[in-house]
């Protein structure tokens, strides 16, 4: 597949303040997607099939890729943006 992990989309998602609802609502087309099963596809329990991915992609409005997850690790402004959306 892509390369990118469960734990990479999830990682995205978080920074751009988005739940797990919003990807699965965003998925319904051809291939509807739950936000359970995003939740497993995130912690590593199902992999990141080309609908997983489209479904992300989607939502957050970008190409993600094995780069795109690489640069958002490294930017360690990112996670506290993150950290803050939780509260």
């Amino acid at each position: 597949m892509s390369g990118v992990s469960g734990a990479g989309l999830r990682l995205l998602r978080e920074r751009a303040g988005i739940g797990l609802r919003a990807v699965a609502r965003r998925s319904r087309g051809s291939v509807e997607i739950s936000d359970s099963h995003l939740s497993r596809v995130e912690r590593g329990h199902r992999p990141v099939t080309p609908a997983v991915l489209a479904a992300y992609e989607r939502c957050l409005g970008m190409r993600i890729t094995t780069r795109t997850v690489a640069e958002a690790l490294a930017d360690p402004g990112g996670a506290d943006r993150a950290d803050r959306a939780q509260f």
